[in-house]
């Protein structure tokens, strides 16, 4: 099913104001071929996004790393539940 979807147009198709943008990477990463990523609206987010986190203070990386774990944990639950 993978094979069948146009990456490169939901790739691009990403705004900046989108929030999930990582999440829907980590969780299709497998399956973007790095051709359609290269240049992409949702690349260019990834690395702004690791950009401003590389300049974040440790204490806050950390108090966001939590936050992050916990709602992983929270969905990975829900999930389950389904």
């Amino acid at each position: 099913m993978a094979d069948c979807i146009n990456w490169k147009e939901i790739v691009n198709r990403y705004e900046r104001h989108n929030v999930f943008g990582s999440v829907f990477f980590d969780r299709f990463a497998e399956y973007i071929p790095a051709s359609a990523l290269k240049g992409s609206r949702l690349w260019n987010a990834l690395v702004e996004l690791r950009q401003y986190l590389m300049k974040l203070p440790l204490s806050c990386k950390t108090a966001m790393f939590w936050q992050f774990l916990s709602l992983s944990l929270h969905s990975e639950k829900h999930d389950n539940k389904s």
